[in-house]
């Protein structure tokens, strides 16, 4: 399973793993230097659902075949991933304060 992600305020991807980048050559796992974190995003197209569903904030997405890293900064918000079979959606969440 992946979580659906939106980052870089409006792209929506799936959020594969985590990369901690470390810009020193410390040895100690514990090292205060100024590390990064990223996300590595299988990046996503997305397609509205039928308008006559009235659902703006559901949207079909494809996978591509490119991943792209961002910084853990550009994520914005974390959404409900549904798969369903050979169809995949992306839902945003409509209650911001269960987030918050």
């Amino acid at each position: 399973m992946s979580y659906c992600v939106t980052y870089s305020e409006s792209k929506v991807g799936l959020l594969l793993s985590f990369v901690k980048i470390k810009h020193c050559n410390c040895l100690s796992d514990n090292c205060d230097c100024g590390s990064k974190f990223y996300a590595v995003i299988n990046q996503c197209t997305t397609n509205l659902l039928p308008e006559y569903l009235n659902c703006t904030h559901i949207h079909e997405i494809s996978t591509t075949s490119e991943n792209i890293v961002v910084d853990v900064s550009e994520l914005c918000r974390i959404n409900y991933y549904i798969n369903m079979g050979d169809r995949e959606f992306c839902a945003k969440p409509i209650m911001k304060f269960e987030f918050n």
